[in-house]
């Protein structure tokens, strides 16, 4: 209640959307978006108005924290080098946290870490 979910993934992928149970209240962006000015022009624009991001999708994440949005990351236990080994933030983008898998495979945690995050800020 009070949320208000958008789903910012397009192509291969999107289409595992409609397996969750509360798909038909996510919100999807119009299919030509970023196809008419070009990739992530639109989805540039849209994380302006957004409250927050939450996503496992590192370009979406660069993308977020390149236009300074609110942007949760859910890095798996074995990340990619730019995410570095540990902590809670990165040094290029100063309105991003990163919560880390503990476990290979067991993303309960890391679900529990953002729900206490998204709680804590609203």
């Amino acid at each position: 209640p009070g949320v208000d979910l958008i789903n910012l993934q397009f192509g291969y992928g999107a289409e595992q959307l409609e397996e969750c149970d509360f798909a038909d209240s996510i919100l999807r962006l119009p299919d030509h978006t970023d196809t008419d000015d070009g990739a992530f022009t639109d989805t540039a624009a849209v994380l302006h108005g957004l409250d927050l991001v939450i996503t496992t999708d590192t370009a979406l994440a660069h993308l977020a924290g390149a236009v300074g949005a609110n942007v949760i990351v859910m890095l798996g236990k074995v990340p990619d080098w730019r995410w570095q080994l540990d902590g809670g933030a990165t040094p290029w983008y100063p309105t991003m946290r990163l919560v880390r898998q503990p476990e290979l495979g067991n993303w309960d945690p890391v679900i529990e870490e953002v729900g206490r995050l998204v709680t804590t800020e609203t």
